[in-house]
């Protein structure tokens, strides 16, 4: 199963390309009446329907989100984690939100401070109550499609190490006092301006994380991502 967050136009991109795979496919998104729906009018399910094997969509956010991750959606619901990918692409923070809900954690701002005062500043794009992005191009406006390549077409820089690893080895926690532990996952590129999470990183990091007090949740690219402080309620 694949399962499009957010039904506007980054969604329709998402649902567009992967819409001839032949499996399910969930678009989620609080207004029924966003472009993927307008487009299609996918048959829209409830929370005790049994997801069928083709393309549906349900109206909900992070927390109905974080259900169908759980496997515990309505009938069909297996009680075992979602197999298959999330293409984030509303503009929230999803993975933070979907951690945050199955986990029981809320934002954390010191975490996030911490976080900041060890990530380059000449990496840092802006800060937003417990949100930290990050980016290696601070200079012009991206690709609206980019393919990433090696060589940035805007900043012309060569870009061996990815961000997502790059923010990996500066939030390990080894030496660093106070600093939660990190879980950054990498989103992987479907086509140009287009990412998704592999359901089995973020399963790993559910169950490692649902068992600490406080952590780092990040989803990065290649060149992007956000870092998010959270703690247990």
């Amino acid at each position: 199963m694949d399962l499009i967050i957010g039904g506007g136009t980054y969604g329709k991109l998402a649902f567009d390309k992967i819409r001839d795979e032949g499996k399910c496919i969930v678009v989620l998104d609080e207004d029924p009446g966003c472009i993927v729906q307008k487009e299609y009018r996918l048959p829209e399910v409830s929370a005790w329907d049994t997801l069928p094997e083709e393309a549906v969509f349900i109206k909900g956010g992070i927390e109905t989100a974080a259900v169908i991750v759980a496997g515990t959606w309505g009938k069909s619901g297996s009680g075992e984690f979602m197999q298959g990918r999330i293409f984030p692409t509303a503009p929230v923070h999803i993975l933070a939100g979907i951690i945050s809900a199955i986990c029981g954690f809320v934002p954390d701002h010191e975490g996030a401070e911490i976080a900041g005062g060890l990530i380059p500043e000449e990496l840092i794009a802006g800060k937003k109550d417990a949100d930290i992005y990050c980016t290696l191009n601070r200079k012009e406006p991206c690709l609206p499609l980019c393919s990433s390549p090696k060589i940035c077409p805007v900043t012309k820089e060569r870009r061996d190490v990815p961000l997502w690893e790059t923010l990996v080895n500066y939030l390990s926690g080894d030496g660093k006092p106070g600093l939660p532990p990190s879980y950054i996952i990498e989103s992987r590129q479907l086509c140009p301006g287009l990412g998704y999470i592999d359901c089995t990183d973020l399963t790993v990091a559910i169950k490692k994380a649902c068992k600490e007090d406080a952590i780092l949740a990040g989803t990065a690219c290649a060149c992007h991502g956000v870092v998010t402080g959270l703690r247990k309620i």
